[in-house]
């Protein structure tokens, strides 16, 4: 069980009492949702809020604050009522009614069974030096060229693509499959023995919200050099 701060429940209770005396109060009863709301008793604020609704249907910020603790509750469907409510009250100020379509909306993301992310960047550009070699060799301290650097400057052209897919588990909360994939590659104009391209692909389990998230997977990589596989790994 949760830890109740005593002097929390303490001003719980002398607002209670005031409440009790003065029940249709709407300034007591917002205090007494929110002093329940800081010592974390999430179903007593949820029937304080619901009580001001009985007074006051069209009260925003009780409807935000119920929808906020229903989510938190885990009761997604009264939740993205009280969030609809507060969009489509017009008594609603600017962002309280963009703090609930906010909420609304990462619901809904929540219970799709499926999700899917992507990103494509690219870039061209000039590489000093693309084979990463010596302009020259210093022997008995005297420097001497090389012909291995006949390109010191060269035009390199450079992506990276990666695409994600995770499969929500309907039977766990906050669990999910998870298949990742990624391509970098970076190719040279006339320095074909540099390019370089690696690509990954990942498959885990994950759990828990996207704060506090274990992922246990396995993971695949392979390095090409010059076209020819280099490194190649894998790794749990």
């Amino acid at each position: 069980p949760a830890q109740v701060n005593p002097k929390g429940q303490i001003e719980e209770d002398k607002i209670f009492e005031k409440v009790y005396k003065n029940p249709d109060s709407l300034p007591l009863n917002l205090e007494l949702a929110l002093a329940q709301l800081r010592i974390g008793n999430l179903k007593g604020a949820a029937a304080t809020l619901s009580r001001i609704l009985e007074f006051y249907p069209n009260e925003a910020i009780a409807q935000l604050l119920l929808a906020q603790t229903e989510a938190s509750l885990g009761n997604t469907v009264e939740a993205k009522e009280y969030f609809r409510a507060v969009v489509n009250n017009p008594s609603a100020k600017p962002d309280q009614t963009a703090n609930a379509q906010r909420g609304l909306d990462a619901l809904i993301d929540s219970e799709k069974l499926w999700r899917y992310g992507a990103q494509l960047q690219a870039g061209v550009g000039g590489a000093m030096n693309p084979l990463n070699s010596s302009k020259y060799v210093t022997i008995f301290g005297f420097d001497v060229p090389t012909n291995a650097n006949t390109n010191y400057y060269d035009t390199t052209l450079i992506y990276f693509a990666s695409a994600t897919i995770e499969r929500v588990i309907e039977s766990q909360s906050n669990h999910a499959i998870v298949f990742s994939a990624s391509s970098f590659n970076q190719q040279y104009r006339s320095n074909d023995v540099a390019n370089l391209g690696v690509n990954t692909a990942t498959i885990a389990y994950q759990a828990g919200d996207i704060t506090d998230r274990i992922v246990v997977g396995f993971n695949s990589s392979a390095t090409s050099l010059s076209g020819k596989g280099f490194i190649n790994s894998n790794w749990g």
